[in-house]
């Protein structure tokens, strides 16, 4: 099942305009803005917080989380690469932590060599 997306990313060619998101169509709507007749790019945001390839998982996370962002342009040399949202970041995160946990779990219950038995 595809999800669908509650953001619209405003792009000349790769490179990032500008972001519209579900919040700023409903602030619309809750201003009474006629939507037939507004344009994207007047309700916009234009300044996008992207990174880069080499962002932290750690980073981009407490980014998301603290700026309150559901999805993370990716760019090099302002062009488009792709987006990340924050459920699949949060997935990524746990699962290593999961296979962090099992390794030390097997660590903890390999049997310990009996000197007096050699």
């Amino acid at each position: 099942m595809k999800k669908e997306k509650d953001y619209a990313l405003i792009l000349d060619g790769k490179k990032i305009e500008g972001i519209v998101t579900l919040k700023d169509v409903l602030s619309q709507v809750n201003k009474g803005a006629d939507l037939k007749k507004t344009s994207m790019k007047s309700i916009m945001s234009p300044r996008v917080v992207c990174f880069n390839p080499g962002t932290l998982l750690y980073e981009g996370m407490e980014m998301a989380v603290t700026r309150r962002f559901n999805q993370l342009p990716i760019v090099v040399e302002k062009e488009l690469q792709g987006i990340v949202d924050l459920r699949s970041m949060v997935k990524v995160y746990y699962d290593y932590i999961s296979e962090i946990q099992d390794v030390k779990n097997d660590i903890l219950v390999r049997p310990v060599l009996d000197l007096d038995s050699v």
